[in-house]
Formats: C-alpha cells, structure tokens, sequence
C-alpha cells in the first residue's frame, strides 16, 4: 500500500512542479517535474510488470527452460 502512496504523490508533485514552472516560467521547475513524473512512471511500470509475471525462482527456470 505505501508503494501506491508514494507513487501518487510523485504524480501529483510531478504536476504541481509543472504549474509553478509553466506559471513562473522556471525551466529548472519544469526540469524537476519531468524527473518527477519519470519517476512516476517507472515506478508504475515496475508495479504492474511485477503482477504480471509471477515470479520463478532459478530452480524452477532451469526445469521448465523459462527464463
């Protein structure tokens, strides 16, 4: 559960750094609300491949040929 916490809260840090920079006109806000929402979407991207795939441990992978 904090894992999903913490990656809204990129999200939203992502998109209130893009308002100040956009609003501001700081391009080192903008910057920092990029790396934020890459962030997010990693992090994201992690989560979801990781209940994709169930995971096998190298016993397992050998008998089955799977990698």
């Amino acid at each position: 559960m904090n894992h999903h916490v913490v990656t809204a809260l990129l999200l939203v840090a992502a998109l209130v750094a893009y308002g100040i920079g956009f609003h501001k006109g700081g391009t080192a806000i903008i910057i920092l609300g990029l790396g934020l929402e890459c962030w997010f979407w990693v992090r994201l991207s992690r989560s979801v491949r990781g209940k994709d795939k169930p995971h096998q441990s190298p016993a397992q992978s050998s008998v089955t040929g799977t990698q």
